[in-house]
């Protein structure tokens, strides 16, 4: 990729998306080999797949390291402050509960392979883990084991880069709350997202821009509405294959004065794109559209050897 672009940006959900992305299904943090890094941010709410697992601050921690192009990366949520806890007519569904203080609301782990020719793609197949430590036995606690793949172009405009996902848990079937293989994609999660990131760089400010389209089948937008197909609120009709949330956000890294620690600061905001996906949350007293702002701290002792 580009290398006079900026440092690798932390995106969210999923990362996430987030991820989380963090935070979106799609990572939107550059991909360098030979690189890692821990860090951590204080965040004014937990917010994942479409969902506030933490309506309060929460400390998001992260490691993440690459070798022999091999990319492995551990994130943890831990609630800092105690959330009160949301009133919804779901009972049943993919639900947060109340998050006492200290208490881990969500782990991701995730294992990728990045396939890349420099300075015009990065092509990335994963497969990632996401549970809910604090959530009841409920469907979707532990059972997301998604498989999936992240495609990066770099266009010929400097630092700015298209990009798609596509991702897909075989192993749980959400219409019998099982695990199994069977019934494709009417039977399992499958997702997708696209978009455009930006790298700038004023030394020594880094700043990263991204913007993404998501979207899931019926199974995976019911599942990020907060229920899920055994839910009587969530199973009636109005859950459609289709489009979801639009993500965008903004992230900057200054360089602190201690060796290999830099100051991070990142603002995010989601909002649920179609209107009868809108009235089906306003319904169940879900807001359709989150911001979430944090500052934090990165020991990236590789950070000088990315830079141009």
């Amino acid at each position: 990729m580009n290398q006079s672009a900026l440092r690798p940006v932390l995106s969210m959900a999923c990362l996430a998306s987030l991820t989380v992305t963090s935070l979106s299904a799609m990572e939107t943090e550059l991909a360098l080999a030979d690189d890692y890094y821990i860090g951590g941010e204080l965040l004014n709410k937990q917010y994942d797949q479409g969902i506030i697992r933490n309506n309060d601050v929460t400390l998001h921690e992260r490691a993440a390291g690459r070798l022999w192009d091999i990319g492995l990366s551990l994130d943890l949520w831990q609630a800092i402050g105690e959330d009160t806890p949301l009133t919804r007519k779901s009972t049943r569904g993919n639900v947060p509960q109340r998050a006492k203080f200290g208490q881990t609301t969500q782990c991701n782990i995730r294992f990728d392979y990045l396939i890349e020719m420099k300075n015009y793609f990065q092509i990335l197949p994963y497969v990632q883990w996401i549970n809910y430590p604090n959530l009841r036995d409920v469907p979707l606690k532990d059972n997301q084991w998604n498989t999936g793949l992240d495609l990066w172009y770099m266009t010929p405009f400097k630092g700015v880069e298209i990009g798609a996902n596509v991702q897909y848990n075989p192993f749980y079937d959400v219409k019998s709350d099982n695990n199994g293989l069977g019934g494709w994609s009417s039977h399992h999660l499958l997702s997708g997202a696209f978009g455009s990131r930006q790298f700038l760089q004023w030394a020594p400010i880094d700043l990263s821009l991204w913007q993404m389209i998501n979207y899931g089948n019926e199974n995976q937008n019911r599942m990020i509405g907060g229920g899920n197909n055994l839910d009587p609120f969530f199973a009636r009709d109005g859950w459609k294959t289709g489009f979801n949330m639009f993500d965008l956000g903004a992230m900057l890294i200054y360089p602190m004065p201690w060796k290999d620690w830099s100051l991070t600061m990142r603002a995010e905001g989601h909002f649920w794109m179609e209107h009868y996906q809108r009235e089906m949350l306003s319904d169940a007293n879900v807001s359709t559209k989150e911001f979430v702002i944090a500052i934090g701290m990165r020991w990236w002792p590789t950070a000088e050897n990315k830079r141009p």
